[in-house]
């Protein structure tokens, strides 16, 4: 499993102690830096790297914002903040996420997973070789999403993601050996897994690519499950044959 370098950047202790738990309950996550100001956390980060960075806005000498101006940083930064206001500017510096004091484990869990597909995303768009792209998608395979149900949060495997139905406020996610009814709603799950592997073939059903063993006229064939094809999402998944 791929471990996801993270640095927390917030000048009031109680916050860093709450991210660093909620931290602390994903495998997948490895904290490497906690700075108590923007100052600090440019040090650090003139001489390391990470994937995601928690970054306060408020903090004493330079103001969250200002860090974003100061240095490129390729590292997802997701916004945290008692400050409603600050949202707006947030995405226009170009922020993956932005989440309210006090932080849920829900909201962290989901920014997160928004996080880590930017990641990878763009560690796909950066190898000019053939040969290392393909290296880059084999390891798809080991990735994971975390998915709220039964009051717990699940760590799952892209690949053993059937496919997932919308089922009003819910969504059944069928996975190759269990059922997870998760509290989510079907674009949240469509706008978080990789396009390149997840297709929208219905508007109460998402799609492994993968899985798909055999499409009909107006429906696909995941395993022993029928899936009907939407009469808007046909185009695109005829597609996947042409």
């Amino acid at each position: 499993m791929r471990k996801y370098r993270v640095m927390i950047v917030d000048d009031e202790p109680i916050a860093q102690r709450i991210i660093q738990d909620h931290c602390s309950h994903l495998a997948n996550l490895t904290v490497v830096n906690q700075s108590q100001n923007a100052l600090e956390a440019m040090a650090f980060l003139n001489e390391n790297s990470v994937d995601i960075i928690f970054l306060d806005l408020n903090m004493p000498k330079l103001h969250g914002f200002d860090m974003l101006k100061a240095i490129q940083v390729e590292a997802q930064v997701i916004v945290t903040t008692a400050y409603s206001e600050y949202a707006l500017d947030g995405y226009a510096h170009g922020i993956c996420d932005y989440l309210m004091k006090p932080i849920s484990m829900e909201h962290f869990v989901a920014a997160i997973n928004k996080a880590i597909k930017s990641v990878e995303i763009n560690r796909l768009s950066k190898p000019d070789n053939q040969y290392e792209q393909l290296s880059v998608l084999a390891q798809i395979d080991d990735k994971t999403i975390f998915i709220k149900a039964d009051k717990m949060h699940h760590q799952v495997a892209l690949k053993d993601i059937l496919f997932i139905e919308a089922c009003g406020n819910y969504c059944a996610v069928q996975l190759v050996d269990k059922k997870l009814m998760a509290y989510q709603k079907i674009s949240s799950f469509e706008e978080e897994l990789p396009s390149e592997q997840f297709i929208r073939i219905h508007k109460s059903y998402l799609c492994s690519v993968s899985k798909i063993e055999r499409i009909a006229n107006k429906s696909l064939f995941v395993e022993q499950y029928e899936l009907a094809i939407g009469q808007s999402f046909r185009e695109k998944v005829f597609k996947l044959v042409k």
